[in-house]
């Protein structure tokens, strides 16, 4: 199983050094979506896999209802 990191961007990078492991992109989407709605407004969570290449970025649960 795949492990996926979630680090939260906001002018610098709060890394996530333990990562979870998870079946697939879109099972690390809804977990991003779970951690983005516990942020404050402004904030992104940033997706990585065990190599540290992006796969999504998550808009924190407040920027979402203001789009």
């Amino acid at each position: 199983m795949p492990k996926f990191h979630f680090n939260i961007i906001n002018g610098y990078t709060l890394l996530d050094p333990c990562g979870r492991k998870l079946p697939d992109e879109r099972a690390a989407r809804a977990e991003a979506e779970h951690v983005a709605a516990v942020w404050e407004e402004g904030k992104h969570v940033q997706v990585t896999d065990e190599l540290g290449n992006e796969l999504q970025k998550i808009p924190t649960k407040k920027e979402k209802e203001e789009e």
